[in-house]
């Protein structure tokens, strides 16, 4: 039995219908949203032109969609940029992730390189300059014993035996800068203490006498205004001495004049404060938080250091004083000189 023409036009209707309900189905698996449009065509006829200026990225063939074959449908989407980069998420998500993660790594290595360059420089710096370090004491006692027999001091029984004293610190001195060059292969870095019962001002002068020729052969002057009451700590004698010591060793070495060093010393019921105030070249405030740091060195014009130095020193005065429970500060401005500021807590007189 045949059918109408109108029929075959409703059945056709019917049969598209369920067709692009279908396809729908179909594309709403891809768990995500396409923009796509159903062309129709006769099934027998000039196949319809896309219009030049339609940017599709699919185009599907046509097709018969029943057995009446009166016309076919084709399927076009405008964009599945979007799908791609659907499917393609957890590529995508892990590439960045390797990315992010080879990015890290390098600069972890870069760092690390550059941190044992560095480290390796400073090792050699520091290799360099300990000779001209460990010559200091070997200096001041060869000029103390040259002094006696030049000057025949055995008639001037009293300076000779100053003299003699001093060359015995410096070679206390030498043997302490020795102990701190093995211990920095030490894994630990604790400091081992002596504490007695000890007279800043009294540790101070003697210092200050210990050090009479360098201090002469650099045409420097050294003034010490002490408290009329003593200032006595709980501390190592030898270690507070070589603090003393290395402040004065920096005056006069960093001098760019005749040193001009004044030493004061006073005490309340709870501290004892020193001082140590030079007319040297002063330190930047960019590097005043830095000059107490292990190897630091305060550059110099030209990147080159015309005074040697290990740039241990500060660090070593710094560990000295936080040891003895105590403070160090600076207060500098470049071309003024700089003031070091020591304060140590003292040992009541109270019974």
């Amino acid at each position: 039995m045949g059918y109408s023409l109108e029929q075959m036009k409703a059945l056709d209707s019917l049969a598209l219908l369920r067709f692009e309900q279908s396809m729908a189905a179909s594309l709403s698996k891809l768990e995500t949203q396409l923009d796509y449009h159903f062309l129709v065509y006769p099934f027998v006829g000039k196949e319809k032109n896309l219009a030049a200026n339609d940017q599709l990225d699919f185009v599907s063939k046509k097709y018969g969609y029943n057995l009446l074959h009166m016309n076919a449908v084709q399927v076009t989407v405008d964009s599945v940029a979007g799908l791609v980069w659907y499917k393609m998420r957890y590529y995508l998500i892990s590439a960045i992730l390797m990315t992010a993660l080879t990015g890290i790594a390098f600069y972890f290595i870069i760092g690390l390189m550059n941190s044992r360059k560095l480290y390796a420089d400073a090792r050699v710096a520091f290799t360099s300059n300990m000779t001209h370090e460990i010559k200091t004491p070997i200096a001041t006692v060869a000029l103390a014993l040259e002094s006696i027999s030049k000057y025949n001091l055995k008639d001037d029984p009293e300076k000779m035996q100053r003299y003699l004293n001093m060359g015995k610190q410096e070679l206390q001195r030498l043997n302490h800068l020795v102990e701190r060059v093995l211990d920095l292969n030490e894994d630990s870095r604790e400091m081992k203490l002596r504490p007695v019962l000890y007279d800043i001002q009294a540790g101070i002068s003697d210092v200050i006498r210990s050090m009479e020729l360098p201090l002469q052969h650099a045409h420097a002057k050294c003034e010490l205004l002490v408290s009329p009451e003593p200032c006595f700590v709980e501390g190592d004698a030898l270690h507070l001495n070589s603090v003393f010591f290395n402040l004065i060793e920096n005056a006069i070495k960093y001098a760019v004049a005749p040193l001009q060093l004044l030493i004061t010393c006073s005490c309340d019921k709870d501290w004892a404060t020193i001082t140590f105030k030079d007319n040297g070249p002063g330190i930047p405030q960019a590097y005043q938080d830095k000059i107490f740091e292990r190897f630091f060195r305060v550059p110099q014009p030209g990147n080159t250091h015309q005074v040697k130095g290990t740039g241990l020193g500060l660090n070593y005065v710094s560990g000295v004083i936080k040891r003895h429970k105590g403070t160090i500060t600076l207060k500098s401005e470049p071309a003024e000189g700089s003031t070091f500021i020591i304060k140590l807590p003292i040992v009541s007189n109270e019974l």
